[in-house]
């Protein structure tokens, strides 16, 4: 496991490694795997007292469509917040709780993102998004996160 000096460090390495595995019949796996260092870590931050991304997602900019989210119980900031839908994004990533639709992870078209709750009895987060929305989103909240680390 390599050692990381800097939080920032942490996502451009991310984004290396992602880089190195487009266009290629793993580039979805990759993905994946990758939203650790996009995604999951960088939205865990906030804990840590760490700037946070300020707004609300919109389709032309985060590839958000909020029409298309059926439940989204605000856990962190706002409804529509750009932290509160990573938040429910990590928590779905980190918890199994997504759905690729029976498709063989090289060819994901949709991702279905459900949250819910710690004891899992209540869903707090569902939505189904195109898989280039959703890495659309996770690209941006990276850069976004690198942009605030720089500041």
């Amino acid at each position: 496991m390599s050692n990381y000096k800097t939080r920032k460090e942490f996502i451009e390495r991310t984004k290396s490694i992602l880089a190195h595995c487009e266009n290629t019949e793993y580039e979805k796996t990759a993905f994946l795997n990758c939203c650790m260092g996009l995604l999951v870590a960088p939205e865990q931050w906030e804990k840590n007292n760490e700037p946070q991304i300020q707004g609300f997602v919109d389709f032309d900019n985060w590839g958000i469509d909020i029409c298309k989210i059926i439940n989204n119980t605000p856990m962190r900031g706002a409804e529509h917040s750009i932290e509160n839908i990573a938040y429910h994004f990590r928590n779905c990533l980190c918890h199994f709780l997504f759905d690729i639709n029976g498709s063989n992870t090289e060819k994901i078209n949709k991702i279905k993102i459900i949250d819910r709750t710690a004891d899992r009895s209540k869903e707090t987060f569902n939505m189904s998004i195109d898989f280039s929305d959703f890495r659309k989103f996770v690209l941006k909240y990276a850069e976004e996160k690198l942009l605030l680390l720089k500041s």
